[in-house]
């Protein structure tokens, strides 16, 4: 679940409960239940968008680094993006907004394809999804006979 997909459901909750709240002024079971609802999704959205940062500068990510192999692009109208690096798989898009990188090549990103030399800094989630946070990519021809 993407964090923009949390915080669209936090704004549907909120609107729900200020008009349930307008047309019900005396506090009741489900106004209460709807501001419980309203802080769950915030906090949530709050987590999951905050936590790979603090991730990152805690220093608690993987770094995965060498050349790019089995990219897939995204097309234009596509569902997402992915490859591997140094033997972590990574898939992203544009479409499901969440933290970290998700441009795709058809976008100017700046992952073009396979054998790009590249250092991802990421954080796994607790789904198993690796989320790039910083990518690096070699200037020399040196760094990219690296292996």
């Amino acid at each position: 679940m993407s964090g923009l997909y949390i915080s669209a459901q936090f704004f549907i909750v909120l609107f729900a409960t200020l008009v349930y709240c307008s047309a019900h002024p005396k506090p009741n079971f489900k106004s209460v239940a709807l501001i419980c609802a309203d802080v769950f999704f915030l906090c949530m959205s709050v987590i999951y968008t905050v936590y790979p940062l603090y991730c990152y500068a805690a220093g608690k990510y993987s770094v995965a680094e060498g050349v790019v192999k089995e990219f897939h692009a995204q097309p234009p109208g596509g569902l997402d993006e992915h490859f591997v690096v140094d033997g972590v798989y990574f898939e992203y898009s544009n479409y499901s907004p969440n933290y970290g990188y998700n441009r795709p090549r058809c976008f100017d990103g700046v992952i073009t394809g396979d054998g790009q030399y590249l250092r991802i800094s990421y954080v796994t989630t607790s789904t198993g999804k690796n989320r790039m946070i910083k990518i690096e990519e070699a200037k020399s021809a040196d760094a990219q006979g690296k292996k």
